[in-house]
């Protein structure tokens, strides 16, 4: 089952925001892993700018081990399938990427931050 969120985009990002500090945290931590060129997938992007592709989170339409880092933040919790999700996005990371999910959720896959190789 495929469901879109497109009207609910600016909501998330609006609602959705984390503290700036833990922001930078991120964006350091991904950077680290991926690099400055590094390849990164965010999962359940909001609104452009950065370039879009409407594919399902549990079938990503990419090759094997093909990006250095993969964001999954406020998104999970709304995939059915979210173990499926998971395992895609491990499928699609290089060897030592770094997989960073977070969110809240109403279980406990959708709370806290973590992230992995």
């Amino acid at each position: 089952m495929s469901v879109a969120f497109d009207r609910a985009a600016g909501y998330y990002d609006e609602s959705r925001g984390l503290d700036p500090a833990v922001e930078e945290l991120v964006a350091d931590r991904v950077e680290e892993a991926a690099g400055r060129v590094g390849r990164l997938l965010e999962v359940g992007a909001g609104l452009p700018p950065p370039p879009l592709l409407r594919a399902d989170a549990t079938r990503l339409p990419f090759r094997d081990a093909c990006f250095d880092a993969v964001l999954a933040v406020h998104v999970l919790h709304l995939i059915p399938s979210w173990e499926r999700a998971l395992a895609e996005a491990r499928r699609v990371l290089v060897a030592g990427g770094l997989l960073l999910s977070g969110g809240g959720g109403g279980d406990e896959r959708g709370r806290g931050m973590g992230w992995g190789p």
